[in-house]
């Protein structure tokens, strides 16, 4: 449905090129008016821009231009203003509401000069006030305007070309995957409105609650209403109420997003589709120098090293005698290490690849993921309590990328299903903001320090003992494997369907075009017999063909670089294409299924899957060119696909098999 949408809006864009760049320009110099620039969206509507030119809806050079004008316009007429108003502008409404900003854009402008329209028009709520400071404090037109050109040139192209680089990689994945386009779409309108929301709250609705918390607070103190006290501390807080609001409603969303994580899990297939392309993918990622790394990341998170840090964490809060805080964190810690075997041993999800026993061996959600973020997330929320705000947000940060790759590590090694780890990650952050919740207001001094030293101490014998002792069997635990299940020929014969996929399996779980076409034929068989019928094979690696797929080069049609298409989060295992009298060219791809055919006379023998897709050359300028994915009649599939199946029947000395739409080609052995 949102996809339906978006082609009704991209193509009416497309057919009103004029009012496309009408908005741009409107866009651009409303951005750089001076205060009222802080509440135009221009960032999501030029990256929107580009990305439809990335479609090929919209032409580059008109938008450039348009960009390019609406900015040197805006901010030449704020500069007007504080050249014509000088110091004066702050008297004046409706910049005499924002002081604050003015204070700032000119110290910004003091501290930096006449470089500053040029830095300024890059840094969200400065570049709305640097060009009317300039004009206020004397900068020279000239001067300005040269100044004021060159930035909007840079800036226009900045905005511009990610979202051309965008628009492509929307088009490709459209091709490839047509529901993660819904996904990317959805993301893109969340990360805009997020952005737009955050500015429109730190530049008015923030300042203008703040003036209101400071007169009801001055009505409050001299009132006798029953309950004036309390509400009168709760405002003369400098947060207010705001900041343990937002903390539970984070832990709020992280429970709710747990709970929604585990019904698509249990309720819709596509997603427990979705899981195993994705884990299948990241399967072909793999190199044993990364298995080694990614081993001692997930080695982070073993109960070997994650207890010690609880147990140090808990007992530094008791040596000071801190008892609530010490039970607090306490239950937290118990909560989230008995919350986990209980889930798993309600749900019983199998892991990807076996591991450990009892409650431990299955899968959902992951006990690495829940508990890592719980205990390092509590961990150093209190050990970073009584630093500065700019470097206890490093401190968040560096945690969140540890707790982050421990999860990678998770599916990297293929421990789990990517569901697991987002909802462990999703009830261990739960935990850790509720504890914020509760140490919110509170010192912690005299705790942060010697718990700092306990956890580190514990870290720094736990761990490199755990490695030392555990790493070689981690090594063999991990290690990447490949289930083949071995198909007698006859039982294949007699039901295909039940052994492979019937349509290509996509990385957010829907399907893909038909599997027409299986076959236990060798690769190189199938290329010798192709090669002879007019089909060419295609060359490189799927990130080769990735990078040629989002960038123009110059090709022609014969020579049009495949699609990245994956099944089951898979690359294909053999690519070709054969140019059609149209222009269009066709793509035949090859797939491992996890089905060997064996019989009793030879080893078993991989059964290969086909697909047919259809690929066009978008044209662009200096004779660069683009692959396009094309609908392929189905008619012409059967045709095509029938063929394909004589030309390999024939090359194998066997005949074609038929079992409803599938077409069958043996391998002729004895």
């Amino acid at each position: 449905m949102l996809t339906h949408y978006f082609h009704l809006i991209v193509s009416y864009i497309g057919d009103h090129p004029t009012a496309a760049i009408a908005i741009i320009f409107l866009i651009s110099a409303g951005e750089a008016l001076f205060i009222v620039g802080l509440f135009v969206p221009s960032t999501v509507v030029l990256v929107g821009a580009g990305t439809l030119v990335g479609l090929g809806k919209l032409s580059f050079w008109p938008l450039y231009a348009a960009a390019t004008l609406g900015a040197v316009v805006g901010d030449a007429a704020s500069y007007w203003i504080g050249h014509v108003y000088k110091e004066h502008v702050r008297q004046v409404w409706p910049f005499s509401r924002y002081t604050v900003l003015l204070d700032r854009g000119e110290s910004f402008f003091h501290r930096h000069g006449g470089k500053s329209v040029f830095i300024g028009r890059f840094i969200p709520g400065v570049k709305a006030v640097v060009p009317g400071i300039a004009g206020i404090v004397g900068m020279s037109p000239v001067r300005f305007t040269a100044i004021n050109v060159i930035s909007a040139l840079v800036w226009s192209a900045a905005h511009l070309l990610p979202g051309m680089g965008l628009g492509r990689a929307v088009d490709v994945t459209a091709t490839a995957n047509p529901r993660l386009l819904e996904l990317l779409l959805i993301l893109l309108l969340a990360t805009g409105l997020v952005w737009y929301a955050t500015k429109f709250a730190f530049f008015w609705l923030l300042p203008h609650l703040d003036r209101l918390r400071l007169a009801i607070l001055k009505r409050l103190e001299t009132s006798r209403v029953p309950g004036a006290v309390l509400l009168r501390r709760l405002v003369s807080n400098d947060d207010g109420v705001l900041v343990p609001f937002l903390l539970g409603t984070v832990a709020a969303a992280g429970l709710v997003g747990f709970a929604l994580v585990a019904a698509q899990m249990l309720f819709d297939p596509a997603f427990v589709r979705s899981d195993a392309a994705i884990s299948g993918y990241l399967q072909t990622l793999r190199t044993p120098l990364f298995d080694r790394v990614m081993i001692s990341v997930t080695m982070l998170g073993d109960a070997s090293v994650l207890t010690p840090v609880a147990v140090a964490m808990v007992a530094a809060i008791a040596w000071k005698r801190r008892w609530r805080l010490a039970g607090a964190v306490t239950v937290a810690f118990v909560s989230a290490l008995v919350f986990v075997p209980t889930i798993k041993t309600i749900i019983q999800r199998s892991r990807p690849i076996a591991l450990y026993d009892g409650a431990e061996s299955w899968s959902f959600p992951s006990g690495h993921a829940t508990l890592s973020a719980t205990i390092i997330g509590i961990t150093v929320l209190i050990l970073a309590h009584g630093f500065a705000l700019r470097t206890r947000f490093r401190i968040y940060l560096a945690a969140a990328l540890t707790i982050g790759l421990i999860g990678f590590s998770r599916l990297y090694l293929r421990a789990h299903w990517p569901s697991d780890v987002a909802a462990g990650l999703l009830f261990g952050g739960s935990m850790v903001f509720l504890m914020g919740l509760l140490l919110h207001g509170r010192s912690l001094a005299g705790v942060s320090r010697t718990a700092g030293l306990a956890v580190l101490a514990a870290v720094a014998i736990a761990y490199p003992l755990h490695l030392r002792k555990d790493f070689t069997a981690a090594i063999a635990a991990y290690a990447r494997t490949e289930t083949v299940r071995p198909v007698p020929e006859p039982a294949w014969l007699a039901d295909p369907a039940a052994q492979a996929a019937a349509r290509r399996i996509l990385l957010d779980g829907d399907y893909g075009e038909a599997l027409s076409l299986q076959t236990d034929l060798a690769p190189a068989a199938i290329a010798k017999a192709l090669s002879a019928s007019g089909w060419g094979a295609a060359t490189g690696g799927p990130a080769g063909n990735l990078v040629d797929s989002v960038l123009p080069a110059k090709a022609s049609a014969a020579a049009i670089t495949p699609l990245p298409l994956t099944h089951r989060g898979n690359p294909p295992v053999a690519v070709f294409t054969r140019a059609m009298a149209d222009g269009m060219v066709l793509v035949l791809r090859f797939w491992h299924t996890d089905v060997a055919i064996a019989d009793a006379t030879a080893d078993p023998k991989p059964l290969l899957a086909a697909s047919l897709t259809r690929q066009s050359s978008r044209q662009l300028p200096f004779g660069l060119t683009l692959p396009d994915g094309e609908s392929l009649d189905d008619a012409m599939a059967r045709t095509v696909m029938t063929d394909v199946a004589d030309t390999l029947a024939g090359t194998a000395g066997t005949t074609v098999r038929r079992s409803g739409d599938l077409l069958l080609v043996p391998s002729g052995r004895p």
